[in-house]
């Protein structure tokens, strides 16, 4: 599943098609499984962020930085 690629780290891209509609229950699955985030240091931001309206549909894509990538970063500054 897609969950295994994003819990690998492996996605360089995300695409998400938002409709303006809302369907589900407490059962339901959600987007995808992290494992539970948290705390604000676990969050997993999306860089070069575009939004995009397609009819009455959105389209949100942008690449994942995964807190690791954020901590490398920050100590090879």
């Amino acid at each position: 599943t897609y969950s295994a690629f994003w819990n690998a780290k492996i996605v360089d891209w995300l695409y998400i098609f938002q409709a303006p509609i809302i369907i589900g229950n407490r059962q339901a699955p959600g987007l995808w499984d992290t494992g539970g985030i948290e705390k604000m240091s676990e969050k997993i931001q999306l860089d070069h962020l575009k939004i995009s309206s397609l009819e009455n549909n959105q389209l949100i894509e942008g690449e994942p930085i995964f807190p690791e990538t954020i901590i490398q970063s920050i100590n090879n500054t």
